[in-house]
């Protein structure tokens, strides 16, 4: 009983609700991330689970060589500062998986008006970006909006009500 009180006492340690909790230096950002550009948000689609960030590329650190990207971004939470807003501009630390740029939520992406210290570090370091054509781009009106596992519950209740309610129906009129 007195070890379970003294194991109860004793200061725990040091924990935070993300692995995250910390905002890297520029210097450990640039390595850690595979695009880092300086970017205006054209739009902000939201789906059902993430918003798709359309962004306008101003200048490309590392690893983007395209005027445009969709980025994809968590809907409540974007990277430390909060999500994307429409008609602003940011310094954006980016994730590549299967050729999806991510926004993450741990990147240290920040409006450039708050990045002085920042785009010190990174202004030789600034590669070319290219026009890319906009055959392939989503309309940035398009919102998706996939049916969540309720509905289907729904469809499927409703269809078995109609289907006993038809049988019903049918046994009632063939009655003699």
């Amino acid at each position: 009983m007195l070890a379970l009180l003294l194991i109860l006492l004793a200061p725990a340690n040091k924990s935070s609700a993300l692995s995250c909790a910390e905002i890297p230096s520029v210097e450990e950002a640039y390595e850690k991330y595979d695009g880092v550009l300086i970017g205006y948000v054209d739009d902000v689609v939201r789906t059902d689970q993430n918003n798709k960030i359309h962004i306008l590329v101003k200048r490309s650190f590392k690893g983007i060589k395209e005027n445009k990207l969709i980025v994809g971004e968590d809907i409540t939470w974007g990277a430390f500062w909060g999500p994307s807003e429409k008609g602003e501009e940011y310094l954006f630390f980016l994730r590549q998986s299967n050729n999806e740029w991510e926004n993450p939520l741990c990147a240290p992406t920040m409006k450039v008006a708050d990045a002085s210290k920042e785009l010190e570090f990174l202004k030789d370091k600034e590669i070319t970006i290219q026009n890319t054509p906009s055959q392939t781009e989503e309309p940035v009106s398009r919102v998706e909006v996939k049916p969540d596992s309720t509905s289907w519950w729904i469809i499927a209740m409703v269809t078995v009500f109609l289907g006993v309610v038809g049988y019903a129906i049918f046994r009632f009129i063939r009655r003699p």
